[in-house]
């Protein structure tokens, strides 16, 4: 599973993908499993246009877990049975505290 995040701020996130080992996407279609990093942040704001772009996982040395599973309760045309079955997911930043699923599609 492919998860592109830009809440860059997580601390789960390594150069817009997420390495989380699970990720839970609440009813509201809000990341539930975002925890705030003030680490993160600080490399944020020191490193900002290296930030704003997605960057090869060879290049930034880091491979994403692509067996990865996403619990689901919003009401999706991927959620199945509480597990998101889309390819990848993309979060991205409703307000500065609250990340949401971009993927979601309305059955």
């Amino acid at each position: 599973m492919d998860i592109k995040c830009k809440k860059c701020e997580c601390v789960h996130n390594k150069s817009c993908a997420c390495c989380a080992k699970k990720v839970k996407v609440g009813g509201k279609v809000d990341c539930e499993t975002y925890e705030y990093s003030e680490q993160n942040a600080q490399d944020l704001k020191q490193q900002t246009a290296k930030n704003m772009f997605e960057v090869a996982d060879e290049i930034n040395g880091y491979v994403p877990n692509k067996s990865v599973k996403i619990f689901c309760d919003a009401t999706c045309l991927f959620n199945k049975d509480g597990i998101c079955c889309a390819n990848g997911i993309s979060v991205l930043e409703k307000n500065e505290k609250t990340p949401f699923c971009a993927t979601r599609i309305q059955p």
